[in-house]
């Protein structure tokens, strides 16, 4: 029964009343209700335009119990316009070690197993990559977070097709055989 209502505008006054130039309503915060074994989920709330407001204000209701949140993504969607190539994969990688002593005694170094997704974004356009893609690697390196969703859309492997972490690998464009037209490959460590 939880529920989210975002509300953006000018000034405070416009967030705090009933005036504000974008109003989202109430909306279901978890739909469909679906989490991961540890009990914890992504919420999305994607808007139908670009807003460039100065003041936000985020109220939660029908909650029971203590609400927590982790992190909250503000900022600009991109979504590229072909769908990413088929040898894409989906992985662990483990920040831990495990080897055995010359005595058949397992050796242990504790350290957390990341989800990971492995793609590449062949055919981007000039204008595409000079737009989105090129700003994004510039501006992250393999530091900066990314938030990924594969599949927005509501549907029970949605929690499991949204990664946020640093790009591994930096994206690099390679040329195609069509002019103007690039491809990168991208590699994200999920801490989530």
């Amino acid at each position: 029964g939880t529920q989210i209502r975002l509300r953006m505008g000018d000034s405070q006054a416009d967030v705090d009343g009933a005036s504000a130039p974008y109003d989202s309503g109430a909306v279901d915060f978890i739909d469909p209700a679906i989490t991961d074994e540890d009990g914890l989920y992504h919420s999305h709330l994607r808007l139908p335009s670009t807003e460039t407001r100065q003041w936000w204000r985020i109220d939660i209701t029908g909650h029971t119990g203590t609400f927590e949140a982790s992190m909250l993504v503000l900022g600009k969607s991109i979504q590229p316009s072909r769908f990413y190539n088929l040898d894409y994969e989906y992985g662990a990688d483990d920040l831990g070690d495990g080897s055995f002593t010359p005595h058949l005694i397992f050796d242990e170094t504790p350290g957390e197993i990341l989800r990971t997704i492995d793609f590449t974004l062949d055919w981007q356009t000039r204008a595409e990559f000079e737009s989105y893609f090129r700003p994004i690697a510039e501006r992250l390196g393999r530091r900066g977070i990314v938030y990924c969703c594969f599949n927005p859309a509501y549907g029970v492997y949605r929690q499991a097709q949204t990664y946020m972490g640093v790009l591994d690998k930096p994206p690099f464009a390679r040329g195609k055989r069509k002019p103007e037209t690039f491809g990168q490959e991208f590699k994200i460590l999920s801490f989530i």
